[in-house]
């Protein structure tokens, strides 16, 4: 299956907790989901890895419309690592093997946080 990555600039707060959701019109069922942020567009190197929480894997909106949503985090103490913008993305393994990328933007860093303590 050929997927066009949509473009989302996700906004890092550094030394504070990220999480956003994602909805995708796909059954989740047997695939999985990881969510990285990098230093570039050619992901040389890995600044995190992003948790990823399965909110629902299948839900039937009617007869034809199937929708997953996974949710996408990092603890302040992850957040407080990241130094650099970068880029990141969210890639979608499907049970087959097959891969594709669902969602990469730009990793923009938010440096108005203050540390948690």
């Amino acid at each position: 299956m050929s997927i066009q990555p949509a473009n989302y600039d996700l906004l890092v707060p550094q030394r504070a907790s990220l999480e956003e959701t994602f909805r995708f019109p796909y059954d989740g069922t047997g695939s999985q989901i990881f969510a990285s942020i990098y230093d570039n567009e050619r992901r040389r190197r890995k600044y995190l890895d992003l948790d990823v929480f399965w909110v629902n894997r299948l839900q039937v909106i009617n007869t034809s419309t199937v929708r997953s949503t996974v949710t996408i985090s990092a603890s302040w103490e992850d957040t407080r690592e990241i130094t650099k913008e970068g880029y990141w993305d969210l890639l979608w393994v499907w049970p087959d093997g097959s891969r594709n990328y669902l969602v990469e933007g730009r990793a923009v860093l938010n440096l108005n946080v203050s540390e948690a303590s």
